[in-house]
């Protein structure tokens, strides 16, 4: 799906794009608040500078996507496979990584305030200078070294 289409379409009021096919496609600046991206293909898109607040609902694993300076306050991220996703300067409050798996994520000077951590897996992330609120301690972490 190009990035018109969908815009057009969100524009309409639809908000479930769930299983949609959004590989490398640039939505940066983008006004997304409540969209559904159950099971969608994130590869490489560029969402950076975006309002995606609200419910996603375990989109598939996000790689090489560009979350920086996104509004991502509530979004769902449980269980979902994120590898080197920039959330830098985002704003992630109320967001759930309860038993996500992180590999190379980048939370630099993020407000991660009332995140929920629960069974997060862990390899390499950077949550250098965020607001970081509670839940941290629920973060397991991971020796990468020792990955397969």
């Amino acid at each position: 799906m190009t990035a018109e289409e969908l815009l057009e379409r969100y524009a309409a009021g639809e908000r479930d794009f769930s299983g949609v096919n959004l590989e490398g496609v640039n939505l940066s600046g983008t006004e997304l608040r409540g969209i559904i991206l159950r099971g969608a293909n994130l590869r490489q898109a560029n969402l950076r500078d975006s309002d995606l607040s609200g419910y996603w609902e375990k989109p598939n694993p996000m790689v090489l996507t560009d979350l920086r300076e996104a509004n991502c306050c509530e979004v769902d991220f449980s269980g979902t496979t994120l590898e080197v996703v920039d959330f830098s300067n985002a704003i992630l409050t109320g967001a759930n990584f309860n038993s996500a798996v992180l590999d190379r994520v980048w939370f630099i000077d993020a407000n991660l305030e009332d995140v929920n951590w629960s069974e997060c897996r862990v390899w390499r992330f950077s949550v250098e200078g965020a607001r970081l609120g509670t839940g941290l301690e629920d973060i397991i972490r991971t020796d990468w070294r020792k990955r397969c």
